[in-house]
């Protein structure tokens, strides 16, 4: 309910009725706009309260229509037809009988649960601001097709704003299906506006791209949304009424593509954020890289270079690491030479060998002196004069424009818009009759599929990637330092420079140092995000490339080949590749630190680093980002008595005592050095002791037959390859299980208190025969101890299937209690 005051006395108030429909057609209740006029929000349905004489608590008199919204007045259209003799009042030429100038309005109102409170720019709801609304219309959830029918459909409204696009079901979906990730910016039918990628309408079964250059048919039928996390949504307009899609496509084409940065959502959302990811480093402090130089030891050769004030034109953060013989001023004059004034920029270090970024020279530029000169300055940080490794990631890798269209070919390959034709555009012509009629065919169509995704060249560039990083990574053990070279100092290096560290260094394996590795490499070293996911509309592709996609790719690879390596899960790598896209936070929307500076004075704009989780998922999503098969590096001897020592009243487990004996708890001291973390061990002196980024090496099987599909990343928006009560998730979740129930004997040893279901744990095992004979009659989800498995699909949990959400909530919430002190390959909680 919304009640407006005017600067006259004269009042009135509307009241929108739930559950409405757009049963009448918009065009019959159009107003005459003036010249420049623009419809901005309509809402049929609404009810206007004329008279405030009231009776038995009831309104005597209101009047039903819409209310409209342009960016000159609020308009009140009346279904019912008015009597003749009302007509002798006032007619103004640009206001009808119930409009009203927007400049008039002094106060606006609403009333929540019979609350009355101001509306103004600074409340909490003045952020989003609804731009379309249509009622009516179909989308359709499954692409699996029978007969040229959508099997399943729902009907609902779709909502544009200025962050999103809403569908909201009129269906009431059943509450065991609520067990999947909850964005607390996004429902389940919506996408945030910087997610959309293409838009196409349907009309008269022709199909046609729809952007700000073109000019939408009235007749759109069918408007089909790709999302760049290879999301689909196909709506349907025949229900809805005529002109309703070219409504919808407008409003699309004016708030998804937006031609300035600072039409992005981020400038507009202006709640408070209270810092509470303070664990993750951000490199936006000198003190934050003098701190990454003293943890890799690299103190002696390098130092911290901070700028004296903010170049609007410099790509460069306001502090980086350079050559430490080098005066500010040596050192600026070399960096003009380069592109981006990007030379020798130090980012990580083992023992005296650097990892170091650099960029091109410029163009205009045709000697190599400089370059070369500039090559020596970062040999003379080592101490021992070890030759460099220098890698001209230009000629070793693909370039931008390559890895963005081995993108849309995978993308094009991952979102069909039907099962029948996912089965047939992977068959050869003489293979299509068979489809049905043989088993054969299907594995022509797997075969078939396999050859298509390696024409995309997706796997390739992954394989690439991470071959290349191999070999820097071992160039640097041996003790030579290797300086990434590409065009602009700000792509590749960006991928190779994280992947090397990643392999070299264990700290950046778990969540807090991913998370930091991204910050330092990535945000503040000037990755163009902005410009290679597609923020802003030029109607120019060149610029665009998702490199970030695909190093998360690579990393998800490590992950597959060394799943006891890495803390964080591959739910946490795909969740990270969807917050890309959400411009609340301010992480992956510049192209520099300078943009993000010059933002945050210039507009106020709030800093929301996407690292707090806490704001977008709740604790159960987030329990899912932790992997359970993560082995912690071991405590050091002191940490460890501490966590074996039991309390008086502890009950005692059988063998508790020869914890301290097992083999598997080595002792690993902090002061172990990069080197001899790789080799065998051996005494370290006094100097490598200096270097405390303990380390172990991880060399990756690197050829392209060794790489796999995303499949959660790209596959879990096709329903009909969904597996279900089956795939990965599942196994993932049993091993979440075995560490529920750790974390419950772990409970009763340090409080000595035991329940009955602690006692079923900690005896089940009584009985191994009689166990064997009651897992024959038990069912698929339930296991040797009689401990249920919530079954869930292949995709999980990026769709909505589970049969016991008590269940699971028990597994996940206690995961998340456990989980960043120990893991299901955690020795001290498995090996007796």
């Amino acid at each position: 309910m919304n009640e407006l005051r005017h600067k006259p006395k004269e009042n009135f108030t509307s009241y929108v009725k739930e559950g409405f429909n757009e049963s009448f057609a918009s065009d019959e209740f159009k107003p005459k706009l003036l010249s420049g006029e623009i419809e901005a929000a309509r809402v049929n349905n609404v009810c206007m309260y004329t008279t405030h004489c009231i009776k038995d608590n009831k309104n005597i008199d209101e009047k039903e229509g819409a209310i409209i919204i342009t960016n000159f007045r609020l308009s009140f259209l009346c279904i019912e037809s008015e009597a003749e003799e009302l007509s002798a009042y006032q007619k103004n030429t640009f206001l009808g009988k119930y409009d009203v100038s927007l400049l008039n309005i002094d106060k606006i109102y609403q009333v929540t649960d019979k609350k009355k409170r101001v509306v103004n720019p600074q409340s909490k709801n003045s952020s989003e601001i609804e731009a379309a609304r249509v009622n009516n219309v179909c989308m359709y959830t499954t692409h699996c097709i029978k007969d040229n029918k959508n099997i399943d459909e729902k009907e609902g409204a779709i909502i544009i704003t200025n962050f999103r696009l809403s569908f909201l079901c009129i269906e009431s979906e059943a509450e065991e299906l609520s067990a999947y990730q909850k964005n607390t910016f996004l429902g389940k039918y919506d996408v945030s506006l910087l997610n959309i990628d293409k838009i196409y309408q349907v009309t008269d079964k022709k199909k046609r791209v729809v952007n700000p250059q073109s000019k939408n048919s009235s007749k759109i039928e069918i408007i089909k949304i790709v999302c760049k996390n290879f999301r689909i949504f196909t709506f349907g307009f025949r229900k809805a009424g005529v002109g309703k899609g070219k409504y919808v496509a407008d409003a699309l084409v004016k708030f998804a593509f937006p031609a300035k940065h600072s039409l992005l959502f981020l400038y507009n959302y202006k709640e408070k954020y209270y810092h509470s990811s303070r664990s993750v480093c951000m490199f936006n402090k000198k003190c934050d890289w003098a701190n990454e130089l003293k943890r890799c030891g690299a103190e002696s050769g390098w130092r911290v270079f901070s700028k004296d004030n903010m170049e609007v034109s410099s790509t460069l953060p306001m502090h980086y690491v350079i050559p430490k013989h080098l005066t500010d001023i040596e050192y600026l004059n070399n960096s003009k030479s380069f592109r981006n004034c990007r030379c020798a920029i130090w980012v990580w270090s083992i023992q005296n060998a650097a990892l170091v970024r650099m960029a091109e020279l410029n163009p205009e530029i045709a000697s190599s002196t400089i370059e070369n000169t500039m090559l020596e300055h970062v040999r003379r940080c080592d101490p021992s004069k070890k030759p460099i490794h220098l890698m001209e990631l230009t000629k070793l890798l693909p370039s931008i424009q390559d890895v963005n269209l081995s993108y849309l070919n995978l993308r094009k390959l991952c979102i069909p818009e039907n099962d029948r034709e996912f089965m047939v555009s992977n068959l050869n012509a003489g293979d299509q009759e068979q489809t049905h009629d043989s088993f054969s065919s299907f594995q022509q169509q797997d075969s078939r599929f396999h050859s298509l995704l390696d024409k995309t060249y997706w796997l390739l560039y992954v394989s690439v990637c991470l071959k290349n990083s191999v070999e820097a990574a071992k160039m640097l053990i041996s003790g030579r330092t290797v300086v990434l070279q590409e065009i602009s100092g700000r792509d590749m290096c960006s991928v190779i420079s994280s992947l090397v560290q990643l392999l070299l260094d264990n700290s950046f394996r778990t969540i807090t140092g991913f998370q930091t590795l991204i910050q330092k490499e990535w945000v503040n070293l000037g990755h163009p995000f902005s410009d290679r996911i597609g923020h802003i509309y030029n109607g120019n592709s060149i610029e665009r490339s998702p490199l970030f996609l695909l190093f998360l790719d690579c990393v998800w690879q490590l992950l597959q080949q060394f799943p006891e390596e890495f803390e964080f899960s591959e739910t946490f790598l795909t969740s990270l590749w969807d917050s890309v896209f959400l411009p609340v936070f301010d992480t992956f929307m510049f192209n520099s630190e300078t943009e993000r500076q010059i933002a945050q004075l210039n507009d106020r704009i709030i800093l929301r680093p996407v690292w707090d989780w806490g704001e977008q998922f709740s604790d159960r999503d987030i329990a899912l980002f932790s992997n359970p098969l993560y082995k912690k590096p071991p405590d050091t001897g002191h940490a460890l008595e501490k966590k074996l020592r039991l309390p008086p009243t502890a009950f005692r487990l059988p063998c508790i005592d020869n914890l301290k004996e097992s083999n598997n708890l080595a002792m690993h001291h902090p002061s172990e050095t990069i080197a001899s973390a790789l080799r065998p061990s051996t005494k370290t002196t006094d100097s490598q002791q200096q270097n405390t980024a303990s380390t172990a090496f991880l060399e990756p099987q690197c050829t392209v037959r060794d790489m796999e599909i995303w499949h959660q990343c790209y596959f879990r928006w096709i329903p009909f390859l969904e597996i279900k009560n089956g795939g990965y998730p599942q196994v993932d979740l049993f091993n979440r299980s075995v560490l529920n129930n750790i974390s419950k004997l772990m409970k009763v040893i340090n409080t000595g208190t035991m329940t009955a279901s602690n006692e079923n744990i900690l005896l089940g095992g009584a009985n191994s025969e009689e166990n064997l004979l009651n897992k024959e009659a038990a069912n698929a989800n339930e296991d040797l101890d009689g401990v249920k498995i919530p079954v869930i699909n292949s995709f999980f949990p990026f769709t909505s299937n589970v049969s016991n959400n008590e269940e699971l909530l028990d597994i996940l919430v206690t995961n998340g209690e456990f989980l960043p002190d120990g893991s299901i390959l955690d020795s001290a909680s498995l090996n007796y």
